[in-house]
């Protein structure tokens, strides 16, 4: 199991409701969503890590949603080239804050490479092909991981914006999967694969860390699940961030 010292945050920006969203769910409220990741914050502080908290960034209204620009492999970190072109400029500051511990590494040109495509499981790394992530981009992050003695499998995106949309790894050993969405090959290679309901969708991203699990409030029986293979749950809610398809792993970067 990895253990996490740090995670590195953004604040949402007051223009954060200028994002790029599918989700259909209304416009988000400033000040609540700074509520909301003031308690996102003090959750991962419950985890034991200490909060890199970086400025708002009003030139990308997507940008509390830094996942999306780094890829951590124990010492090195590689800086990704976003799928979307409007995000494109929000990596320059998280390389600068991310080059003071690590080996930076670069997407480039013609590659696209979303951190939110990206899951890790223990060694392994799973790469989504979808809208945001190129086979070219997929290529280029494998090629680096395997220069990190890591190895890494790509799969089809469908209907999702990322492959953590629908799927996430807790600290290597337990999967998350949206019933409907398993794949076999996920489930040989899980200690425990918890099937979520179609009503608790958002459910299928947590984010894990040393032990305890952040889960949005809204999930009852994810958490129930979770609670019975050991995990420590903090239920938190989501619903600002949730309309500009955010979900809990987006708003951080863990090393």
């Amino acid at each position: 199991m990895v253990v996490y010292t740090q995670a590195i945050v953004r604040r949402p920006c007051t223009n954060f409701k200028d994002g790029i969203t599918e989700a259909d769910l209304g416009m988000p409220d400033h000040q609540l969503s700074l509520m909301q990741h003031d308690a996102y914050c003090r959750a991962l502080e419950r985890c034991g890590l200490k909060i890199v908290q970086l400025p708002p960034d009003p030139g990308f209204p997507d940008s509390c949603f830094v996942e999306d620009t780094a890829v951590i492999a124990d010492g090195a970190a590689v800086i990704t080239r976003l799928g979307h072109i409007t995000r494109r400029g929000e990596e320059k500051s998280i390389a600068s804050t991310l080059s003071q511990s690590k080996q930076l590494l670069y997407i480039k040109e013609p590659g696209t490479v979303d951190g939110g495509d990206v899951m890790r499981m223990g060694d392994h790394y799973i790469i989504g092909l979808s809208q945001r992530t190129n086979s070219d981009g997929a290529r280029q992050l494998a090629s680096f991981l395997a220069s990190l003695g890591k190895s890494a499998t790509t799969v089809q995106v469908e209907r999702f914006i990322h492959l953590k949309t629908y799927v996430s790894s807790v600290e290597d050993e337990i999967l998350l999967c949206l019933e409907g969405y398993i794949n076999p090959d996920w489930q040989k290679a899980a200690k425990h694969l918890i099937s979520v309901p179609p009503e608790e969708h958002w459910a299928a991203n947590c984010l894990g860390a040393n032990g305890k699990v952040l889960v949005p409030a809204s999930c009852p029986k994810t958490s129930e699940a979770l609670e019975k293979a050991g995990k420590e749950v903090l239920c938190l809610d989501m619903s600002e961030f949730q309309k500009m398809d955010g979900r809990l792993t987006c708003l951080s970067i863990l090393l």
